[in-house]
């Protein structure tokens, strides 16, 4: 799925939102591909002292180093223990670099334009779109 990031952003359209979709708590959520700099792993993450209960820490990331919040803890959603399948996506939000912490990452969708929701204001006023549905639904 990473190596598919770039080469679907080239293919987006006016009429079409291309969102990398990833589950948090047995829900789906999704954030524009355009926002999304990579996918990766669950890493070591070093804790940072006095900061909010959903800051979980920082990564080094090829030199960088990236501020991670727990998006479950943020939101408010029954938290689950990381494994295998828990993945940190990178994302810009105006001219910052944060990594969220999400349970797995699915897959990218093409939607339409008008089925997007605007972003609840969480992680910036620059973010452009999110979507939300049920597991079951999607």
């Amino acid at each position: 799925m990473e190596g598919q990031l770039s080469e679907l952003s080239e293919k987006k359209s006016t009429a079409e939102k291309q969102l990398v979709l990833f589950k948090l708590a047995n829900e789906e959520f999704g954030v524009d591909i355009l926002e999304v700099r990579e996918i990766v792993r669950m890493e070591s993450i070093t804790k940072i002292p006095n900061t909010v209960g959903y800051i979980v820490g920082a990564i080094n990331l090829r030199g960088s180093i990236i501020t991670v919040m727990d998006l479950s803890m943020k939101l408010g959603l029954p938290l689950k223990p990381y494994d295998k399948n828990t993945r940190i996506i990178i994302i810009e939000v105006g001219n910052n670099t944060v990594g969220i912490i999400v349970d797995c990452a699915t897959e990218v969708l093409h939607l339409h334009q008008d089925k997007v929701q605007p972003t609840p204001n969480i992680l910036g006023s620059r973010t452009q779109s999110t979507i939300h549905t049920q597991s079951s639904t999607a």
